[in-house]
């Protein structure tokens, strides 16, 4: 196969696949995260990391498939960045809309991760009177409206570094290109 110029390699829009495969990503996210909230989990370490493995293992299978099938075996860097990144936002915001509703539902969560914290701090070797001061600094921070700013900026910093990695891994340049 020869193409005689750029205009016949195949380079269909993303938006649409990346959409449909981030609310994908995103309900996968929820189901993890409605177990583990209804575990009483939702301020444990090892919780924040348990998706993790199972999100890059997901974008990883949806950006080959888009290569693939939309792309006819090639994608570029920024394609592949530009596609991972708009999964990952899809998937964020619902993860941050669910986050909000956790607040509705238990008006207890913002006392438990003030106290998770205050552990975290005795645990580094803080005095209690440090990590009082610590806390008492921290506390406005650390309300559900804060929580979700910082879930937030969290989220684009995350989907930006997953999003350059992962495009380095996929990317495949087309010969002729």
């Amino acid at each position: 196969m020869t193409l005689d110029s750029t205009d016949d390699m195949i380079v269909k829009p993303h938006g649409g696949f990346a959409f449909k495969h981030g609310l994908i990503l995103g309900a996968v996210g929820i189901v993890m995260s409605l177990i583990i909230f209804f575990t009483g989990n939702i301020t444990s370490n090892w919780a924040q990391w348990v998706s993790m493995p199972v999100t890059i293992i997901l974008l990883v299978m949806f950006m080959k498939k888009f290569r693939e099938q939309e792309q006819g075996g090639y994608m570029s860097f920024g394609k592949a960045f530009g596609l991972c990144f708009l999964m990952n936002v899809v998937s964020g915001i619902m993860g941050l809309i669910l986050f909000f509703l956790y607040f509705q539902i238990d008006d207890t969560l913002e006392d438990q991760f003030l106290e998770k914290t205050y552990e975290g701090y005795i645990d580094s070797g803080m005095s209690a009177a440090q990590a009082d001061q610590t806390i008492e600094m921290a506390a406005p921070f650390m309300t559900p409206g804060m929580m979700m700013v910082w879930g937030a900026v969290g989220m684009l910093i995350g989907a930006v570094i997953i999003s350059l990695i992962l495009a380095a891994i996929m990317k495949r340049k087309h010969p002729l290109a």
